[in-house]
This record gives structure tokens, C-alpha cells and sequence, in this order.
């Protein structure tokens, strides 16, 4: 049997995730709550992707609803659609692994994935004593739209977690065809992954029913 040092794959993704008004369907996805499990937890732990999450933010001023609103929806986050939105979380998987040969084929051993997560909020820069009200409301959008931009979090790890899983049960005759197969899983899940980004934001309208709305 022979051992190789494979080579490192990157694979770059981003996905909007944002709190605006948008299409509305009905479909299956989870909806993020603020209890839910660890995505890919049923997973062993060898195949648990590293996570690392980085926040940036824009802030806005004001005492009333109006300028708080003006201001996200002048100064929010512009996205390759061509639209602004509040909020935004993107996400970047890498991976790297071994080959493991034998007269029998190749298989990926060490098979280790990576997750780097930024989210993108508004941040308020309270006035001294902003009236109680608006203080409360802005509190619990901004609650609601953390759940909204963690579900995004999730299905970005739950991919990368099941595509190791996938890739574990590989089994080719040579490394080439190993390199292969793993790309063509890793194009297939990710195609997935955006199907299931916008039926989460569809789901959800993006975070509107879970209470991401200002004012």
C-alpha cells in the first residue's frame, strides 16, 4: 500500500442572507431558531469542518425609525445582484487530503474541510438616552436577524460536513479519477447548497417571518 500527500482544493462560495422584503413559497428547509443543534452533529468528528467566523459591520445614527431605516437602506451591504440589503453572511469551504493507495484503488484519507463564515450587520451608534421604544425594537430586530443570518451559517456547515461524508465513501482506481470524482461531488453539493440557500430565504422571506423586520 502507498500513501500520497494530496493536494489542496479551494472552493469559494457566497450566498446573500439578508433581512428585505422578497419572493414568497412554501418549502421544506429548517428554518434557524435560537435552540437549534450544531449543524452536521450526527456526523463523526473526523469529519467536522473547522469553523472560523468574522464579523463587519456599518454603522448607522439616528433617534427615530425613519433615519435608522434610511440609513440601512442607503448604506447596507451591496451584493452582486445589484441590490443593498441590511445584512449579509458569506462563506468560503477549503479542503485538503490524502491519497491512500492500493493495488486494490485509491481513496481520500485526511480528508479535512474548513468554513470561514463573515457576517456583514448594521451597527446602531446610540444616541445618549434614544427613546426606550425604539431602543426595544431595534434590539429584537437584530436578535431576529442574528437567528436568520446563523441559518445561513448552518447550511454552509451542514454542506461542507455531508461532503466529507460523501467523499469518505469514494473509491477509484487511480488518484486522477479520485481527483475527479471529488470535484464533481464538491460541484454537485455546492450547486445544492445555493438551491438551498434561496428556499431558505424563500421559506423565511428572508428573516421576515422570523421577525427580522425594521421597523
Amino acid at each position: 500500500m502507498k500513501l500520497f500527500k494530496g493536494f489542496v482544493v479551494f472552493v469559494a462560495m457566497s450566498m446573500t442572507a439578508l433581512m428585505a422584503c422578497g419572493a414568497d413559497s412554501s418549502s421544506t428547509v429548517q428554518v434557524a431558531t435560537a435552540g437549534n443543534a450544531v449543524p452536521g452533529q450526527g456526523l463523526s468528528q473526523a469529519l467536522q469542518p473547522e469553523v472560523n467566523e468574522s464579523y463587519v459591520y456599518y454603522d448607522i445614527f439616528g433617534d427615530n425609525e425613519t433615519d435608522l431605516r434610511r440609513q440601512m437602506t442607503q448604506n447596507g451591504i451591496k451584493w452582486d445582484d445589484g441590490k443593498t440589503y441590511d445584512a449579509l453572511t458569506t462563506w468560503n469551504v477549503k479542503w485538503n487530503y490524502d491519497y491512500y493507495c492500493t493495488t486494490e484503488g485509491c481513496t481520500a484519507r485526511s480528508f479535512l474541510t474548513k468554513v470561514d463564515i463573515t457576517f456583514r450587520y448594521p451597527r446602531w451608534q446610540r444616541p445618549e438616552n434614544p427613546p426606550e421604544t425604539l431602543a426595544a425594537k431595534w434590539d429584537n430586530y437584530m436578535a431576529n436577524l442574528i437567528i436568520h443570518e446563523i441559518g445561513h451559517r448552518d447550511l454552509a456547515v451542514e454542506a461542507t460536513a455531508e461532503l466529507a461524508e460523501a467523499v469518505a465513501a469514494l473509491k477509484a482506481p487511480d488518484r486522477a479519477e479520485l481527483d475527479r470524482q471529488i470535484t464533481a461531488l464538491a460541484d454537485q453539493r455546492m450547486t445544492r447548497m445555493n438551491s438551498d440557500e434561496r428556499e431558505y430565504d424563500a421559506t423565511t422571506v428572508h428573516g421576515s417571518t422570523q421577525g427580522a423586520v425594521f421597523p
